[in-house]
């Protein structure tokens, strides 16, 4: 099966528009917990940026080191390239379901370390950098499985359905968790956000789809970056996305967090 088919036989769509606007979740048992572990790890995603956040800017009372924490939490994502191309050798499921686990142990020993003393400032940037680690090559695997799991033909209404999930998780995550961390203090905060991420890995769980290999070449990884970012430099609109991705990771959200 090619990366380009869908797990499941598309199904006739019924029903009126808001039916069909469901289609890829009610016709796709494996593509539904995809969705689900997508929401729980962004709502995790996003407690976390809240309570580590506000840890830093508590313990250094300092808007530029709070700036540098975020640049630096957010530097894995600078390894996308390689993160697709571990997206393309090994089992996206498996993967996906790693990194979440991984987000969910350093935040549990960051909850501990917290419960017994206040972490450092550099305790801090460690655990921001491991945790931002856990979403880098995760995005790229998310993508490529549910391309996988749904085809091209509604992947589309898959991305659609996967922001909407998304979007409506980011404003009901920190908000929740800025109430923890009001009134239980940052333990309990950072325990709740790691709980968004042990169920997007219980979601994940359930995906049931054979592992596609794109690239099953033992090439040098650096030939395949090279050629890689050849390929996409040559379309206009491709470069120019990811030139703005870059300035906007770069400038923009260390700025807005701080």
């Amino acid at each position: 099966m090619s990366a380009s088919e869908s797990h499941e036989p598309a199904r006739p769509s019924s029903g009126n528009i808001f039916v069909r606007a469901l289609d890829s979740l009610r016709t796709n048992r494996d593509f539904r917990f995809l969705w689900f572990s997508n929401i729980f790890f962004i709502g995790g995603n996003w407690a976390l940026t809240l309570v580590l956040g506000w840890l830093v800017y508590e313990t250094t009372e300092s808007e530029l080191k709070l700036a540098i924490f975020t640049a630096l939490r957010l530097a894995p994502m600078w390894l996308g390239p390689i993160s697709g191309l571990m997206a393309d050798r090994y089992n996206r499921a498996f993967l996906i379901r790693v990194l979440a686990l991984w987000a969910v142990a350093v935040i549990v020993l960051l909850a501990v370390l917290e419960a017994i003393t206040t972490p450092s400032y550099l305790i801090l940037m460690l655990a921001g950098f491991l945790t931002g680690l856990a979403q880098s090559p995760s995005q790229p695997a998310r993508n490529a499985l549910a391309l996988q799991l749904v085809g091209r033909k509604r992947l589309a209404n898959a991305n659609a359905l996967s922001a909407l999930g998304m979007g409506l998780t980011g404003a009901i995550s920190p908000a929740i968790g800025g109430v923890i961390l009001n009134d239980a203090g940052a333990t309990w905060a950072l325990l709740y956000a790691a709980s968004w991420y042990l169920l997007a890995a219980v979601c994940i769980w359930q995906v049931k789809v054979s592992h596609t290999t794109v690239r099953a070449e033992t090439a040098s990884i650096i030939p395949l970056l090279r050629d890689g970012l050849r390929q996409v430099m040559r379309n206009q609109l491709t470069a120019t996305m990811i030139i703005i991705t870059l300035a906007a990771n770069i400038l923009i959200w260390p700025v807005n967090h701080s």
